[in-house]
C-alpha cells in the first residue's frame, strides 16, 4: 500500500494556535477563507500547564491500565470516568470564557468536517487539546464530550524536506471522508524488544499484523542493550531505519518515571537509554512516504522542555507521519490500539481517520480514556493507494 501525498484544494481545515500576549494566553481558531477568532482565556497560563499536567498525570496512573479497569466495577469505572470528564471541563474552563464557549464549539463544528480536520498549531502552551470536556459537566458524562473524539487534533509540525504553504500549514486531501478504495501490500519495520514483548501477551510473531499477506514484517529484535554494545547497537538502529519500507512500528518503550527527563526521550525500563542526542543523529530515509508509529510512552510529550518531542524530532528527520502518545499509556491499550490503527490502514482509510477511529474505539468499547493520549505529528490527511509498497 503506497503512501502518498495529496491536499486540499482552494482551503485547509480550521486549526488552533495559542499564544501568550501580555502574560494573557490567547486561542485563536484559523480559517482559511474568514479572519481569525481570538479567544482570551480566563485563567493565567501557568494555571492551564497545571490543568494539563493533572489529566496527564491522572489517566497516566494505575487506575487506567486496562488489567485493574477491567476489573472494576461498572459503578467504579463511572465514577473515574467523570473525574477525567471534570478535568477536561476544568482545562475547558481554563481555556474559553463561558460566554466564548459556544462560538467556540460553532466554529469547530462548522469548519471541521466529517473527517475531524482540525490541527493544533505548535503553542505557547502544550495543551492537551484531546481531553477538553465540551459537555455541560452537571450532564451525564458522554465520550463524545471530549474534543479527542469529535476531532484528529493533529500537531502541525511540518519537516523541513516537505512541501507546504508559506505559513508552514499543510493543505490535506479532501475526499469522500478519507476513505480510500483498493489495498496493496504495506512493508513494516518493526523494533521491539524480546525483554517487554516476553512479559507481555503479544509477541512479535503473534501480532496482529505478522499474519497478513499484504504485510511485509521486518523485525530489529533486542533494542535493549548494555552500555558496552550500546554504540554498536545504536548503528545496527540506524541501518535499519534506512530500509525502504513503509511504515515503522517502535513497539519497545516503556518508562518507569512521571515524565520524560530532560535529556532521556525513551526508556526500556533501567536497561537502555534513548538520548536526546541519539534521536538528533538518528536519521530515516526520508521521503513523503514513511509512517511511524511509536508505542512508546510520553514520546509526543516534552512540556518540561523546550526540546521537541521524541515524536516531532522522528517527524523532522524523514517521516512524513508520525502517531504516538502525549503520555503514559498501558501497554495492552496501546497494542489494541496499534492493531485497530493498522487494520484501519489496510482496510483503506487514510491515516487520519484510521487514528481517529481507533481511538473511538478504544474509547466506545473499552470505556478507557487512555485512548485520547494518541496523536499525530505530519501531513494526517496523506492519502494511501494500492499500488504496491513505496519505493
Amino acid at each position: 500500500m503506497k503512501i502518498n501525498r495529496v491536499h486540499y484544494s482552494g482551503r485547509r481545515p480550521v486549526y488552533i494556535r495559542n499564544s501568550i500576549t501580555n502574560g494573557d494566553l490567547i486561542t485563536s481558531l484559523v480559517f482559511d477563507d474568514k479572519d481569525d477568532i481570538d479567544f482570551y482565556a480566563p485563567a493565567k497560563h501557568d494555571e492551564i500547564r497545571r490543568h494539563s499536567n493533572d489529566i496527564l498525570d491522572f489517566v497516566g496512573g494505575t487506575d487506567f491500565e486496562q488489567l485493574r479497569f477491567d476489573s472494576l466495577s461498572d459503578e467504579k469505572k463511572a465514577e473515574l470516568l467523570d473525574q477525567v470528564a471534570k478535568r477536561g471541563a476544568e482545562l475547558f474552563d481554563a481555556l474559553i470564557a463561558d460566554e466564548d464557549k459556544e462560538e467556540f464549539i460553532k466554529s469547530l463544528h462548522e469548519h471541521a468536517g466529517e473527517d475531524g480536520a482540525v490541527s493544533v498549531r505548535s503553542t505557547a502552551v502544550r495543551v492537551p487539546w484531546e481531553f477538553v470536556y465540551i459537555k455541560p459537566a452537571t450532564e451525564r458524562y458522554n465520550p463524545l464530550g471530549f474534543l479527542g473524539q469529535l476531532y484528529l487534533l493533529p500537531r502541525i509540525a511540518p519537516p523541513l524536506h516537505s512541501p507546504s504553504r508559506s505559513d508552514g500549514s499543510y493543505r490535506p486531501y479532501q475526499g469522500e471522508g478519507g476513505k480510500q478504495t483498493g489495498t496493496g501490500k504495506l512493508d513494516v519495520g518493526v523494533i521491539y524488544d524480546d525483554w517487554r514483548d516476553n512479559k507481555s501477551s503479544r509477541h512479535i510473531s503473534s501480532a496482529w499484523f505478522s499474519s497478513r499477506p499484504h504485510i511485509s514484517v521486518q523485525a530489529l529484535p533486542q533494542l535493549t542493550a548494555a552500555a558496552s554494545v550500546r554504540p554498536q547497537m545504536l548503528d545496527r538502529l540506524r541501518t535499519f531505519l534506512l530500509q525502504p519500507v513503509d511504515s515503522f512500528l517502535f513497539t519497545c518503550g516503556l518508562w518507569r518515571t512521571p515524565r520524560p527527563s530532560y535529556s532521556v526521550d525513551m526508556r526500556i525500563w533501567d536497561r537502555f537509554e534513548w538520548r536526546f542526542a541519539d534521536t538528533t543523529n538518528l536519521k530515516l530515509r526520508g521521503h513523503d512516504h514513511l509512517l511511524v508509529f511509536l508505542d512508546v510512552d510520553y514520546a509526543a510529550y516534552n512540556a518540561l522542555s523546550p526540546a521537541p518531542s521524541l515524536a516531532e524530532k522522528m517527524h523532522h528527520n524523514g517521516a512524513a507521519v508520525v502517531v504516538a502518545p502525549i503520555g503514559k499509556v498501558d501497554h495492552l491499550l496501546s497494542e489494541q490500539l496499534s492493531d485497530q490503527f493498522f487494520q484501519n490502514v489496510m482496510g483503506g482509510q487514510g491515516i487520519g481517520l484510521s487514528l481517529l477511529f481507533a481511538r473511538r474505539h478504544i474509547l466506545q468499547v473499552k470505556s478507557n480514556p487512555t485512548a485520547l493520549f494518541w496523536t499525530a505529528f505530519g501531513d494526517v490527511w496523506t492519502d494511501l493507494t494500492g499500488e504496491g509498497a513505496a519505493a
